[in-house]
């Protein structure tokens, strides 16, 4: 990501939704998740599952279209989905 917010300003949810993060602080977040050497994984996957988080994406895949180094923030935001849900499921228990 070169921070250039093209999929920021092609994404509909942040139009729908001010508190939205993005897709690109998002697919930040996704990539910080996946490293063994994050100390805050479960702080981050908190905060990424509040109110403006992943679960606000609807998945249009705009952002992933208009990404000049054709990331996919959608499929970050899939993760991130999927990584949310199983931590929440794991603290019902």
């Amino acid at each position: 990501c070169i921070n250039c917010a093209v999929c920021y300003a092609a994404c509909d949810a942040v139009s729908a939704n001010s508190e939205y993060l993005g897709p690109a602080a998002l697919n930040r977040a996704w990539t910080l998740v996946n490293d063994a050497r994050d100390a805050a994984q479960q702080t981050r996957l908190d905060a990424v599952s509040a109110s403006g988080g992943c679960h606000n994406c609807h998945s249009h895949q705009s952002c992933m279209q208009a990404c000049p180094n054709e990331l996919n923030p959608t499929a970050a935001i899939a993760g991130l989905k999927r990584q949310t849900l199983k931590g929440f499921l794991r603290r019902g228990r």
